[in-house]
């Protein structure tokens, strides 16, 4: 009879034991609620993942992956931003590999984000620290060539 308990006890353990492999992923999900607001507000998102929204605004994204999120409106220059995953406390503890490949044990930041966009007569000036090389670059094509940041009416002088 003790054999029994013993055999019981010792099961219990080991289900308890592949239960709590992904306890980050059971606990916390493998995906995660943002926000992202803007300076001025109403501008267009669009994230690395494809998902789309007007500021300001929250999206269910995927915890693992590291998201760069492209800010534009009309009048202003477009603004750039990045969500990158962290290893949670708790994953550090307890984390298991189910919980660092299914993403349980990542959370994203920084979270909220808050882009700034440079818009009016600022946003048709040159950034600063420009070569004049790459005056001449933006005066020509618009750009750079360095970056996808495309400078539409930009007055260089």
């Amino acid at each position: 009879m003790a054999a029994i308990v013993k055999t019981s006890n010792l099961m219990a353990l080991a289900a308890a034991l592949v239960l709590l492999q992904a306890c980050e992923s059971l606990i916390h999900g493998t995906s995660e609620e943002i926000s992202i607001t803007t300076t001025p507000t109403g501008a267009m998102l669009v994230l690395s993942d494809g998902q789309r929204c007007t500021t300001p605004c929250r999206l269910t994204v995927a915890r693992s992956e590291i998201l760069t999120v492209t800010a534009t409106k009309t009048g202003c220059r477009p603004a750039y931003g990045q969500l990158e995953p962290g290893v949670t406390e708790e994953a550090t503890l307890f984390g298991s590999v189910y919980d660092y490949r299914l993403g349980g044990a990542y959370r994203l930041g920084p979270n909220p984000l808050s882009l700034t966009l440079i818009c009016g007569k600022a946003a048709q000036l040159p950034p600063p620290g420009l070569t004049e090389e790459e005056r001449e670059l933006i005066r020509q094509f618009g750009t750079t060539g360095k970056t996808d940041e495309i400078y539409p009416l930009i007055q260089v002088h």
